[in-house]
């Protein structure tokens, strides 16, 4: 694979460096693979004043991610490469006793060059994730078009709540009376209008909930006289 992909840049970076130097740039990158690793022991425990000892080796992911990875992937433990490690430790508290306890470090048995393992649970409910980038990108793509087409207003995309939004240098200040909308408009409007979007939103979910219950009630007085009929047809019935 290395081969493969030397020569690749071969064709690509001949005018710039030699065939020797970057086969020795590669050769020279350090390989993804468990590494031993300086990490520091912390307690749970707030009142605690000192950990002996306070650090420990464990072996832990790193190395480049050059070869047939996308440039976004970084040497990460695979998925069965997670392991726990527990260390004794004496603790040294803040009224001067002293405890004996463990703490538990993760280490790393296996790596892959690849995303974070949990990058993906950082996505919201209007996003993907892509897992050749390692970020979340937003669902909407046509969405995201639209916004950066328009041309009667200078917005931007954001990228982490997928919605269009002004772009900074049309911020301004209004004059009293005036909120600047950065949504929609990209510009001053008087409070007015802002304040009669949010009242008629109001008024409409208040007047779904009137009528809810009003259905509500239509459904419980139907019940109710649907029963009482039955009682006086069984009535009249044992009468004769």
């Amino acid at each position: 694979m290395k081969a493969l992909f030397f020569l690749f840049f071969t064709t690509t970076l001949a005018t710039r460096c030699t065939h020797d130097h970057q086969w020795a740039a590669f050769e020279a990158s350090a390989e993804c693979q468990p590494r031993d690793a300086v990490v520091a022991l912390e307690p749970d425990s707030p009142d605690v004043l000192e950990v002996i000892p306070s650090s420990a080796i464990v072996p832990r992911c790193a190395g480049a991610c050059h070869i047939g990875a996308s440039s976004a992937h970084r040497c990460v433990p695979s998925i069965a490469g997670r392991e726990t490690r527990r260390f004794d430790v004496i603790l040294r508290k803040a009224d001067d006793s002293i405890a004996c306890s463990t703490v538990d470090v993760e280490a790393h048995s296996a790596c892959d060059c690849g995303c974070e393992p949990d990058a993906a649970l950082e996505c919201n409910e209007k996003q993907d994730y892509d897992g050749h980038l390692c970020r979340c990108r937003c669902k909407d793509s046509d969405a995201r078009v639209a916004c950066l087409n328009d041309a009667e207003r200078p917005r931007t995309w954001n990228e982490e709540h997928c919605a269009c939004f002004c772009r900074l240098e049309t911020l301004t200040e209004c004059s009293s009376g005036f909120i600047f909308d950065a949504i929609e408009r990209c510009e001053c409007v008087r409070e007015t209008e802002t304040s009669m979007g949010a009242a008629t939103v109001a008024v409409l979910i208040a007047l779904s909930v009137i009528a809810l219950l009003l259905f509500v009630l239509v459904v419980l007085l139907a019940y109710q006289l649907n029963k009482h009929a039955k009682l006086m047809n069984l009535y009249s019935n044992k009468m004769y």
